[in-house]
């Protein structure tokens, strides 16, 4: 589930970025972590008895409902090889697209926050309201919504306007729908 609070006013972009991705891609969590267990359940099915998970390509998988601590794991059944190679792809994509998107919007913010901008806030607080400014300004509207407070402000300035970096912009044009479609995904699950 994603992290909703901040743990000070001054949160690292890390911070904010793990925030607003964890909640993007929560419902793709959800949707990876019951197939994990459909498999699971087949290839207990498979093996004629009761299992915590299964090993596939040196990676253990576990039931979700099976609690920490419990090792009963057999190699994945050869029955079920073919849909866990279909799961393992989808794994792999997914965590790419995180990992794209957590890239992109990390640049985002750094574009938009200068680095005096962070010494004034660290040596004079009251440019605080900038900073959280600067942060929103940085994040697509598609997924402002997951901003956590006191980020959620309305935009002030063009995204794509105050981007100076060209490798920035092409990299935004390139991965915004892919940011979109998982917004959308969230609305619909």
């Amino acid at each position: 589930m994603a992290n909703t609070q901040m743990s000070s006013p001054t949160s690292s972009a890390f911070d904010i970025i793990t925030t607003v991705t964890d909640a993007l891609f929560e419902p793709e969590e959800r949707r990876l972590s019951r197939e994990k267990d459909r498999l699971c359940d087949l290839n207990q099915e498979a093996h004629k008895t009761s299992l915590d998970g299964f090993m596939f390509q040196g990676r253990a998988y576990r039931h979700s409902s099976v609690p920490p601590g419990g090792n009963n794991f057999r190699t994945l059944h050869l029955s079920v090889w073919d849909e866990m190679a279909e799961f393992t792809v989808d794994q792999d994509r997914i965590e790419q697209d995180k990992h794209r998107i957590q890239q992109l919007l990390f640049r985002l913010i750094q574009c938009h926050v200068s680095d005096q901008l962070r010494s004034d806030i660290a040596n004079h607080p009251s440019s605080y309201d900038q900073h959280i400014q600067h942060v929103r300004d940085a994040i697509p509207d598609c997924i402002a919504d997951l901003l956590p407070e006191p980020y959620k402000v309305d935009r002030m300035n063009s995204l794509e306007g105050s981007i100076d970096e060209l490798r920035v912009l092409r990299e935004y044009r390139k991965t915004l729908p892919k940011i979109q479609e998982y917004a959308a995904t969230r609305l619909l699950f």
